[in-house]
């Protein structure tokens, strides 16, 4: 289909704009006192503690939302009786506390937030839950005294270390099934993967013999190890620099953080005096390291990443054992529209992105790119365009500055594949220089795509809310929104659902087809088979109910709408964001 014929992508920044504003507070670093049962919070500036706040026994893990809203304290109370108490980090109120009958320790929350995974080693499993609903939504088999756990920035794979093993597991979120297993030696303790998806660190802590203990480097596409690197005495954790250059490893015997150049894949500095470092996490901005030291005086030091030194020490609470960083939202965001083309081989995909910069600062470098789990054969051009024609400007794949204060940048994107594919979801990397990547949020800057030899339906689909800031809001708990869509592909007949995605959310969904004036041509029901012609423009209706309070949080509670063939493939979606706030 000709780019002219798709939507002003001037809309998608509009979106934008009212999507990155939300949940900004100032920076925190949350601090689980394991022997007091509390978590401490400090505010980065001053460095006074700002909250004490008593959880359960033994928080031994905090896993905090990319948006920052809410933090998820692992406490490993008594025997097979553990509980995870989810926070509000904008009041330090006590949201939910969810039973998960074992003994949970760490976590990790999915890039798009809807998901938090936290590795029980009371029952050798990683149990899931629900954001949007604070609940746990099921568990997953993993091995032996299950005790870390990582996840890729597409949100694709879990890494998970199991102390019981010699090996890391590897497990794809979209089955909760085990790919494969990584053998690493030693006692795995924990694990972190590289800011941009390629390598993972699993630290040896070596725990149960005296001596040093060493790093194994995973390389992501191959799932093997491609190095070693000693460390010291009994290694416990580790973290990245957000630029990924440097990863830090406290070493709890030897009083130690030992220095990793990740490019080198060598130790290049080893900071002493700290009694026990327990604990280890890097600010956002990558100036800061926090190690947490479980000695019984019970501080958190920070170090200068600039010059290694200790600059401060703060005191928390008795034996802090987690430390975990909570800010601002990064200030890059992306969208993609429209959601999924479906196109016979040889012939060129296209949609439109946008990238929005929300910081105070210009953006350069700023690029798009397939990430590495994009199916072989599958290429991405992407070009600048004028948001208001939908023009090509600028030359083909060439990186771009975006302005700072919501300053945004156009752009099409064309997909090209000889083979026949079928990818759902696809995260792209969008990319600025100096900053985080964008999170991929499904349904938002994710893209469907079809490949096929034969023709076959392509739906073009656009969501329009009555607020017009691409969220549904259930006014007295009822609401609904509009769908336009093309058929830009062969005649076909399809079926047109709607649903929650990954979440669980206590939203009813229905939808018509309507007239052009907006009325239902059929009751509204759950699915609605539909024989699309050719450059067919049918429009749609979508009903949601809520049954109980639907936070605001769009990365996690949305609304979509597919466009299916006989054996549930997509040929075409669009989502909004819903709400009961």
């Amino acid at each position: 289909m000709p780019y002219d014929r798709m939507p002003r992508s001037v809309a998608l920044a509009t979106l934008l704009l009212c999507w990155c504003g939300a949940g900004a507070h100032a920076e925190l670093v949350y601090v689980a006192n394991n022997s007091a049962d509390t978590v401490s919070v400090f505010d980065t500036a001053t460095g006074a503690v700002t909250a004490t706040i008593v959880t359960a026994k033994g928080p031994s893990g905090i896993a905090i939302t990319p948006d920052g809203s809410k933090a998820y304290v692992s406490n490993i109370v008594d025997g097979l009786d553990g509980t995870v108490t989810v926070l509000s980090t904008a009041t330090n109120a006590i949201l939910a506390t969810i039973q998960t009958h074992g003994t949970p320790q760490a976590g990790v929350v999915s890039p798009d937030g809807t998901t938090v995974y936290i590795a029980d080693n009371g029952t050798d499993q990683v149990d899931v839950i629900d954001t949007a609903t604070d609940t746990l939504r099921t568990t997953v088999t993993a091995g032996d005294n299950t005790v870390g756990i990582a996840i890729t920035p597409d949100g694709s794979t879990l890494y998970v270390a199991n102390r019981g093993d010699t090996a890391i597991q590897v497990i794809s979120t979209s089955t909760l099934l085990t790919t494969t297993s990584v053998t690493v030696g030693q006692i795995p303790i924990a694990v972190a993967v590289s800011p941009d998806g390629t390598t993972v660190y699993a630290v040896n802590g070596n725990f149960y013999a005296s001596g040093g203990g060493s790093v194994s480097v995973i390389d992501v596409a191959t799932n093997s190890v491609t190095a070693t690197i000693p460390v010291g005495n009994q290694p416990i954790a580790v973290a990245f620099t957000p630029d990924g250059k440097t990863a830090y490893v406290p070493n709890v015997m030897d009083g130690t953080v030992s220095v990793i150049d990740t490019a080198t894949r060598q130790v290049t500095a080893t900071i002493s005096n700290i009694p026990v470092p327990d604990a280890v996490a890097v600010t956002p901005d990558g100036t800061t390291v926090y190690v947490a030291d479980s000695a019984a005086q019970g501080f958190v030091t920070a170090i200068d990443v600039a010059s290694g030194q200790v600059t401060s020490t703060f005191n928390v609470g008795a034996f802090p054992t987690v430390v975990a960083i909570t800010s601002a939202p990064a200030p890059l965001v992306a969208s993609i529209l429209p959601g999924g083309r479906s196109v016979q081989t040889g012939t060129t995909a296209t949609v439109f992105a946008t990238m929005l910069n929300s910081g105070a600062t210009a953006l350069d470098g700023c690029a798009i790119a397939l990430p590495a789990s994009a199916p072989s054969g599958l290429s991405l051009d992407y070009q600048t365009t004028d948001p208001g024609t939908n023009a090509l400007t600028g030359q083909p794949n060439t990186p771009v500055d975006i302005a700072g204060s919501n300053g945004f940048q156009t752009f099409l994107l064309s997909f090209d594949s000889a083979d026949a594919l079928t990818v759902q979801d696809l995260p792209l990397v969008f990319d600025c220089t100096g900053v985080l990547r964008v999170s991929p949020i499904t349904g938002v800057n994710t893209v469907d795509l079809i490949f096929s030899t034969t023709p076959l339906a392509d739906i073009i689909a656009l969501a329009a809310t009555a607020t017009n800031d691409g969220t549904v809001h259930l006014g007295n708990d009822i609401g609904a929104f509009a769908v336009a869509t093309d058929n830009a592909g062969a005649a076909s007949s399809l079926t047109v659902t709607a649903d929650t995605g990954a979440a669980t959310l206590p939203v009813t969904l229905t939808l018509c087809q309507t007239t052009n004036t907006g009325q239902c041509l059929a009751p509204p029901a759950a699915i609605v088979p539909v024989s699309f012609a050719a450059n067919a423009t049918p429009t749609f209706s979508v009903f949601a109910s809520a049954s109980a309070p639907v936070p605001f949080a769009p990365g996690a509670s949305r609304v979509f709408v597919r466009f299916l063939d006989a054996d549930s493939v997509s040929h075409g979606s669009t989502s909004v964001a819903v709400t009961t706030d």
